[in-house]
């Protein structure tokens, strides 16, 4: 739909990815479920999870 993910047998024969500074990038929480994760790591977008923060005592930080 986005074109982000080509067909398998295109991506295959062709090699097809896009250039570094063309993709798309996806931000993932901690508490993402793992189906909603799937679709863009198998895509050309590069996926980027955003860590919990925590204080010294290892409290999740809520601010």
């Amino acid at each position: 739909m986005l074109g982000l993910r080509p067909a398998p047998r295109v991506a295959a024969a062709t090699g097809t990815t896009l250039p570094e500074h063309e993709r798309p990038v996806v931000f993932i929480g901690p508490y993402e479920h793992h189906s909603y994760e799937i679709p863009w790591r198998e895509s050309l977008a590069d996926v980027v999870v955003v860590p919990v923060e925590t204080d010294p005592a290892g409290a999740v930080l809520t601010d």
